[in-house]
C-alpha cells in the first residue's frame, strides 16, 4: 500500500500518490454527494467494483476518515434498504 501522507518520495512514486490521492478523492465525492450505490459509483466512474472496492476499504479508511464514515453508512444502509427482493421495493415502477 502506497502512503499518501509521504510526498518525499522520487517523482514516478509521487506520481502514483497525486494518481492515487484523485482516484480516492473522486470515489468519495461521488458516494457522498449522490448518496448512490458502489455499482451507481462505479458506472459512473469508469472503475470496477472491486477497484471501488479496494479503495474504499485501503486508503480513503486509512488517509480520509471521515468521508470513510460516510460511505460506511451509505453502503449499510443501501445493503438493508436496497439489497432486498424486488417484491419488497415499494413504489417501484414494475
Amino acid at each position: 500500500m502506497v502512503d499518501l501522507s509521504d510526498l518525499g518520495v522520487e517523482y514516478e512514486q509521487l506520481l502514483e500518490v497525486f494518481r492515487i490521492r484523485k482516484i480516492c478523492e473522486d470515489i468519495a465525492s461521488w458516494m457522498i454527494n449522490e448518496k448512490c450505490s458502489l455499482r451507481m459509483c462505479a458506472k459512473e466512474l469508469g472503475y470496477s467494483k472491486s477497484t471501488i472496492h479496494k479503495y474504499i476499504h485501503t486508503y480513503i479508511k486509512e488517509f480520509y476518515e471521515e468521508e470513510y464514515a460516510q460511505i460506511v453508512t451509505i453502503l449499510r444502509w443501501n445493503r438493508k434498504y436496497r439489497f432486498c427482493p424486488r417484491s419488497r421495493w415499494y413504489g417501484a415502477p414494475w
